[in-house]
């Protein structure tokens, strides 16, 4: 069984949310191709998450002391094959939604729990701020030791590029047919 967790930075619930239904339409394109694909989408404004205090004790302690949704997060990433990680675009940025877990992730850019996971970086915007927006996504996904395998855009007003989406689908389904470790690229 190979499970898919896409972790998207939304307030709305993962049904109503662009960027969601952009992580859905990739998740269904590998498990049209594979059996036994389980997934879930995460939508972070679903979930009970506490805005991050600052007080670093996770530097301390190796964990948050805030106690709500987080650790149960994490183990669903920890305990998937692939995260595919969303964000849509506010003002030219990651939600905050999403930058408040991101900050909740601190201690973990420096224990690595999830080196060696592949991700994708997924996005959506109404027009702008989509370059610096998925550098970022890239970036802190790269800080927490993941391996990029690719990154999806859509524009809300504009068509989708299917055929970047159906070769990222591709390198996937091949990685999963392998069965091998991938190797950080740089």
């Amino acid at each position: 069984m190979k499970k898919i967790i896409a972790i998207i930075g939304s307030e709305k619930p993962a049904t109503n949310s662009i960027t969601a239904n952009l992580a859905k339409s990739l998740i269904d394109k590998i498990a049209n191709r594979l059996d036994d694909v389980e997934y879930e989408i995460l939508s972070l404004g679903e979930q009970n998450l506490m805005i991050c205090k600052g007080c670093r004790r996770c530097s301390k302690n190796g964990k948050c002391i805030l106690n709500d949704d987080l650790d149960k997060i994490i183990e669903k990433i920890k305990s998937s094959d692939l995260i595919i990680i969303g964000s849509p675009v506010h003002i030219s940025h990651v939600s905050a939604t999403y930058k408040n877990f991101l900050d909740r992730l601190h201690v973990l850019m420096h224990t690595f729990e999830f080196l060696g996971k592949p991700f994708v970086g997924v996005l959506s915007t109404n027009g702008s701020g989509e370059e610096d927006t998925i550098k970022y996504i890239n970036h802190t996904a790269l800080l927490l030791g993941m391996i990029k395998l690719g990154t999806l855009i859509k524009f809300n007003n504009e068509t989708f590029d299917e055929k970047k989406s159906d070769r990222i689908s591709e390198e996937i389904i091949k990685m999963f047919n392998i069965k091998s470790k991938l190797k950080p690229t740089f």
